[in-house]
């Protein structure tokens, strides 16, 4: 059982089975709530202007609002990013691949 607040700097907030679960949660949340509309205006103006990859650590930015942490979140976040060297993942596309097969690949 994983805590959104362990995750992602929720305070309170759910509980998700698996990684997996509360991925999906993350994302949909942040294609779907009114408090990320920067976030999505961000990515999709990037993507108007011809930007074939996306800059995490830029539009990470945009996430203060995601946690009452603020900018101290958008910080952790970036760090994470940063020590896990996920700026190679900027220019990632998914595949046609089933969330089973993606998590067993985990």
């Amino acid at each position: 059982m994983l805590e959104t607040q362990n995750l992602f700097g929720h305070v309170g907030g759910g509980r998700f089975d698996t990684l997996l679960d509360a991925v999906h949660a993350y994302v949909h949340n942040l294609n779907t709530h009114p408090q990320y509309e920067g976030f999505r205006l961000a990515r999709s103006q990037a993507r108007a202007e011809g930007e074939k990859t996306l800059d995490g650590d830029r539009l990470a930015a945009t996430l203060r609002g995601y946690s009452t942490r603020g900018m101290a979140y958008v910080a952790d976040l970036r760090a994470l990013m940063r020590d896990n060297t996920m700026a190679s993942l900027d220019g990632a596309r998914l595949g046609r691949v089933t969330p089973r097969r993606w998590a067993q690949a985990w």
